[in-house]
């Protein structure tokens, strides 16, 4: 009997949800020479999902000095000028190497294939220094160099996305139905014992 309600118990918590780690989305391969984000300059870099779930994070690898920055999201492939998804004003503490922009409260959910831009404006007379590289693909925009006219960059940041892929929440039904049967495995235990 005893061999039977530990089998039916692991049966059961067999199907029960289980958590699963943020998965790296995209990563940037370009981690070596920079550009300068000043105040004037709007910057764009297109990203292609490539695993399905919520938005969490992301990564930005910075080489220059600390400053505050606009960091912004827009669904779509760049050069975008509409109102962001997202946005929020970060402090980007430049010491080399990653910092990580938690986004996962803007409630962005992606499909694979699915495109959004990773924006940068800066937002004081300081430059700051994000990770890039000129090698292709080149998907990187800075805007407003010169009055009022848009130039290309060559550069595509250095950057890594976090994707939670989720796991379904079993319903309030699954969870009574299960405690239920786990108190009547007990009484059933209790009663052969008498």
């Amino acid at each position: 009997m005893k061999k039977t309600i530990i089998a039916t118990s692991i049966a059961v918590l067999m199907f029960v949800s289980q958590a699963f780690a943020i998965l790296i989305d995209q990563e940037s391969p370009y981690v070596s020479p920079v550009i300068v984000l000043n105040p004037d300059l709007n910057w764009q870099q297109t990203v292609t999902v490539g695993k399905s779930g919520h938005l969490m994070g992301i990564d930005l690898y910075g080489t220059g000095e600390s400053t505050d920055l606009i960091l912004y999201i827009n669904n779509g492939a760049g050069w975008q000028y509409d109102t962001s998804d997202y946005s929020a004003t970060v402090n980007f503490s430049t010491a080399l190497g990653w910092q990580y922009f938690d986004v996962s409260n803007a409630g962005l959910n992606y499909s694979i294939g699915d495109q959004f831009v990773i924006g940068l404006m800066g937002t004081d007379p300081t430059s700051v220094r994000i990770g890039g590289s000129a090698l292709p693909p080149l998907n990187a925009y800075v805007s407003n160099t010169y009055v009022g006219g848009p130039i290309e960059s060559d550069y595509n940041i250095a950057f890594r996305t976090y994707v939670d892929a989720g796991s379904p929440v079993p319903e309030p039904s699954t969870i009574v139905l299960l405690v239920a049967g786990l108190a009547g495995l007990g009484l059933l235990r209790k009663r052969t014992e008498l």
